[in-house]
């Protein structure tokens, strides 16, 4: 019973909160705005932002304050809708609190290796304290490979990353191999998850949504690799998500064997994610694995009757409605002209 109330109450809050979100004209609106402020005097006054942003004054806003409380208002909505989880035992909902540990370390790593690790204080999620397992400030406050290994020396991911431990007189961190380690990891954990909490159309559509994801992250990563560093096929391979996602291995072999990266979009557009390559208005691979995730997590989450397929789909969604909002922040900051803003969002 109490099962059946948790799973219910999620379905209904999700759906509600993802009724509230920015439309196409939201977004016309604050791209025709002339500065930071004037988009948070928006998003105060005519979206449903007005509770997240109180905190700070439109007149004197900048943009990482604007951006700090946005990015802490998705896991509070993630906590909104946990709070209706009425079950005890099952740990699946940890999902997003591993991917945003994931992303911490990753955001360290890079700093390390631009030598600006000063600046990582300034973007620390400190929203994040509460949750993550491991001292967040320690983070911060790494100014070497080896203050981060200690930081992270008693959880799940201490092993992955030290692997890429940098030999004596290098400098630079492997970044691109520890994401990739990273990633693989990730997606093993959450599939084990759902593996050992549910079955069924859950376990499917859940398989469905992260295996769209895998399929998202490969075909993003086999273009830049290609557009920008002209990897051979075998170097490619390495840095993939090995975990299977929705694309079949043939297909996938297809992008990752193909001479260049157009040859690469000629064969994704006799995928699914062909629907939304438009060659005429092609700016970035973005512009079409993003949209196919928004697609694939909208229709999930109007026609599931699963709360967790619902949460997943909905924090999905507001992740991109973000990144729209971040998007439009810097256009808007840096003059650049509506119609490439608009181009960019999702």
């Amino acid at each position: 019973m109490l099962d059946s109330l948790s799973n219910k109450a999620i379905l209904t809050k999700a759906r509600a909160m993802y009724g509230k979100r920015l439309r196409p004209e939201n977004y016309n609106e604050m791209m025709r705005m002339q500065s930071v402020s004037d988009i948070t005097a928006y998003l105060k006054n005519e979206t449903w932002y007005q509770d997240v942003l109180a905190p700070i004054s439109e007149a004197t806003a900048h943009r990482g304050q604007v951006e700090n409380l946005i990015r802490r208002s998705v896991i509070d909505r993630y906590a909104k809708l946990l709070r209706y989880d009425f079950s005890k035992g099952k740990s699946f909902y940890s999902y997003l609190i591993i991917w945003s540990e994931i992303e911490l370390i990753l955001s360290c790593i890079r700093m390390l290796n631009s030598h600006s690790s000063d600046e990582f204080i300034i973007s620390l999620p400190t929203y994040m304290i509460r949750y993550a397992s491991f001292d967040l400030m320690g983070l911060a406050k790494a100014r070497s490979f080896d203050d981060l290994l200690s930081v992270i020396s008693h959880t799940q991911y201490y092993g992955i990353v030290k692997q890429f431990h940098p030999q004596k007189g290098v400098d630079y961190i492997d970044l691109i191999g520890c994401e990739s380690a990273m990633l693989n990891f990730y997606y093993e954990k959450v599939f084990s998850l759902i593996q050992k909490n549910y079955k069924g159309s859950t376990a499917k559509q859940l398989a469905v949504i992260f295996g769209t994801e895998i399929d998202i992250r490969n075909v993003g990563l086999i273009y830049r690799l290609k557009r920008y560093y002209h990897y051979q096929p075998a170097q490619i391979r390495k840095h993939l998500v090995q975990v299977p996602g929705q694309m079949t291995g043939r297909v996938l072999d297809e992008m990752v064997d193909a001479a260049d990266a157009d040859a690469m979009m000629a064969v994704l557009q006799k995928t699914r994610f062909g629907r939304f390559y438009n060659e005429g208005r092609f700016s970035h691979i973005e512009n079409v694995t993003e949209k196919t995730n928004y697609y694939t997590n909208g229709k999930q989450l109007r026609f599931t009757i699963d709360a967790p397929v619902a949460l997943v789909a909905y924090m999905n969604c507001i992740e991109i409605e973000v990144e729209n909002i971040f998007c439009i922040i810097e256009g808007v900051r840096y003059r650049v002209p509506m119609e490439e803003i608009r181009s960019l969002l999702v």
